[in-house]
């Protein structure tokens, strides 16, 4: 139908013979809604929708009545890369003639390299909190062990207590200092966990990801 946002995407094997495929659409008026975002969107991700294992990612805009998310604009596809995620936000963007600012994404490699190789630095990605706290909780649980039951929910409460407040703190000197204790304190009660923080959200480049400060 006119105006419509339709977004066609195929991968062409060696041989010619195209097996993956993706599909994108967005009506007239969810188009609008995305335009009066004013480029700050979040996009989600829900795998094995369909008997082919597919991929379906939604952009969400936020309905400034209700403040409630609002989808806008989908994407299923087989492909696992990031390759068909990153045309149809590319194509997405030039068909609405609105230019994204901010994203929002669950903590997804995927996702990240698609914004990343098509849209630089002038879009900046956030990732969604309450994804990367289920994340902590979880490594929390596995990782912060101790011989005594209570002793070692008291030091996954307060592990989790310590990040969230991390998290959420706005003075940017204040939230190092709180990083540099983290290091001290756990590096003693929880090698581990203090591996895996290094490793995924303590380095400069991810802290602005997730942390309020920046």
């Amino acid at each position: 139908a006119e105006g419509n946002f339709v977004f066609r995407w195929n991968k062409t094997m060696a041989d010619g013979s195209t097996n993956k495929y993706g599909y994108g659409f967005s009506s007239p008026w969810q188009l609008d809604k995305l335009r009066e975002s004013g480029g700050a969107v979040g996009l989600d991700s829900t795998h094995n929708t369909c008997k082919g294992s597919a991929e379906l990612y939604t952009v969400i805009v936020q309905d400034p009545q209700t403040m409630r998310g609002i989808p806008v604009a989908f994407l299923l596809t087989e492909d696992k890369t990031a390759e068909p995620l990153q045309d149809w936000l590319l194509a997405l963007e030039a068909y609405a003639g609105t230019s994204f600012r901010y994203i929002t994404t669950d903590d997804s490699k995927v996702e990240y390299k698609a914004i990343k190789d098509g849209f630089g630095d002038r879009v900046r990605i956030h990732l969604c909190l309450w994804h990367v706290a289920r994340a902590w909780s979880t490594q929390i649980r596995k990782l912060v062990i101790h011989a005594n039951p209570h002793q070692q929910l008291s030091l996954q409460a307060d592990a989790r207590g310590i990040l969230h407040n991390i998290m959420y703190e706005r003075d940017m000197e204040r939230a190092r200092s709180m990083i540099a204790i983290f290091r001290q304190v756990w590096g003693v009660l929880s090698k581990p966990l203090l591996d895996y923080m290094e490793e995924y959200y303590f380095k400069e480049i991810r802290r602005k990801l997730w942390m309020k400060s920046y």
